[in-house]
């Protein structure tokens, strides 16, 4: 038998068994106040109404926050009970477990990616925003810069080391992956909406620039990079881009003010030294996803059409668009209107011939809805009043290298490849791609893009394209033979 064994224990050993208990008690107590409705407002030799004084460790209320933010799995859960036994809202800084340990996190912005992670315990939603409120109640938590934390394995954003950004930031961030992505969960887009709103109650703001952080998920040049690219996303509620223009209240922060100073990029610039351009472009893209299935919808979806209409009220004003702009958001917005309920009308227009042509042809209508941005003139005017007055704000712009007609084709393309028996399939894609590219341009008589005026003229079928490769096929085949 070891000869340790059933000693006396150390008072180390019994200080360490001690601690250990404490702290075992005081995660029970948490527990149990989480599961259950107490009332703690009024002490009692039963229910006291502060009962960390029942145990040495942790003996300040934040480094009782700390402590609670330093479990893994269910921080959110004792924070909960923490909450519901009436202590007072506490700022506390924690240190990082996945990133730069010279780093520190605050606990609000740790219990901010617990939620974004799904990694708590709790499912009451009406509880979850109890806490936000709770945390939001101290100043220090809403206005102080922390790192962010989330798991390195996970598709996920951070911040660079030693730059950490106030929590405004890390909530736009989280909204702009969820709104973005080809997954969109409703109740979390809306639940970050709401805490983004209580969080302007207090005084933080949405700054227009949003890509000071870095990250490992899949990014594409559909990502935002601006508030108001965020809030055109169909399933961010028109609420985000109310809240957001409500704080821009200065003459230099309307979307029509000019400034030389202002940069496009620079995560380390102060707020209100961006300007920023929403390409309609993606926000086209995104819609007709967001239409026809290449986005799944989580717990539902919003009326994109009602939500745009919305969006279309708020911009539709001087300090925010100018004429050609808002004419584009008036076109948007009637076009996913009519959309919308003509495939209501339709049943089975997605299994038909006919509801590739439906796709085809709505492809081209939201593309011609946003057409006058691209018209040269246009874009002449403008270039040259930043020239001189310097960059707007903020404006809706087209790449004047994106051409839809082109980008549908790569779409097509990706889907045919899976049909091996089709020379579509079989050829190189290059070879493919430039015979479609002058086929369509041949049919629209060399035309650019947005002066295409009818729908025949901006696309040519796959099986066309397919009919073409196969004659060019037989002539090759025929000039070996000669």
């Amino acid at each position: 038998m070891d000869p340790s064994y059933n000693q006396p224990l150390s008072e180390h050993q019994m200080n360490m068994a001690r601690q250990l208990i404490e702290r075992n008690f005081f995660v029970d107590c948490l527990s149990l106040a989480s599961d259950q409705e107490l009332d703690y407002g009024i002490s009692s030799p039963d229910y006291p109404s502060r009962p960390a004084t029942l145990v040495n460790m942790p003996p300040t209320e934040p480094e009782v926050v700390a402590f609670i933010m330093s479990t893994k799995s269910n921080c959110t859960k004792l924070l909960d009970g923490f909450v519901k036994l009436g202590f007072e809202p506490r700022h506390a800084m924690v240190p990082l477990e996945n990133r730069d340990s010279n780093d520190r996190q605050s606990a609000f912005v740790k219990f901010l990616e617990a939620v974004y992670e799904g990694n708590t315990l709790i499912r009451n939603r009406t509880r979850i925003v109890d806490i936000f409120k709770w945390f939001i109640e101290c100043q220090d938590s809403v206005h102080s810069l922390s790192a962010s934390d989330l798991h390195p394995r996970k598709t996920s954003h951070w911040t660079d080391p030693g730059r950490p950004q106030a929590p405004m930031d890390h909530l736009t961030e989280m909204l702009k992956w969820q709104t973005s992505g080809f997954r969109v969960c409703k109740n979390g887009v809306r639940m970050k909406c709401e805490m983004i709103e209580m969080l302007c109650a207090k005084g933080a703001v949405i700054d227009l620039y949003q890509d000071r952080f870095r990250s490992g998920q899949r990014s594409s040049e559909l990502t935002p990079n601006n508030a108001v690219g965020i809030a055109m996303t169909p399933q961010c509620p028109a609420s985000f881009l109310r809240v957001f223009l409500s704080n821009r209240t200065q003459e230099d922060q309307e979307f029509v003010a000019v400034g030389k100073v202002w940069k496009s990029s620079g995560a380390d610039l102060p707020r209100g030294m961006h300007y920023a351009m929403t390409y309609m472009e993606n926000i086209v893209t995104h819609i007709y996803r967001d239409l026809f299935g290449a986005t799944e919808h989580v717990g539902g979806r919003l009326r994109i059409d009602q939500e745009y209409r919305a969006k279309l009220a708020l911009l539709n004003q001087p300090q925010w668009t100018d004429n050609t702009e808002a004419q584009a958001l008036r076109n948007l917005a009637e076009v996913v209107n009519d959309i919308l309920h003509e495939m209501e009308l339709q049943t089975d227009f997605s299994q038909a011939e006919e509801g590739a042509g439906f796709k085809t042809y709505s492809w081209f209508r939201l593309c011609r809805a946003v057409s006058g941005l691209a018209d040269d003139s246009y874009r002449a005017e403008t270039e040259e009043y930043s020239k001189y007055h310097g960059d707007r704000r903020h404006r809706f712009v087209i790449d004047p290298l994106w051409d839809p007609r082109l980008q549908w084709i790569e779409s097509e393309l990706d889907q045919r490849v899976l049909d091996s028996i089709l020379l579509i399939a079989q050829l190189p894609r290059v070879e493919v791609a430039n015979l479609w590219r002058e086929m369509i341009l041949e049919r629209g008589n060399g035309c650019q893009w947005w002066e295409v005026e009818e729908a025949y003229n901006f696309h040519v079928d796959a099986w066309d394209v397919e009919k073409a490769l196969e004659e060019g096929a037989l002539d090759r085949f025929a000039d070996l033979s000669l």
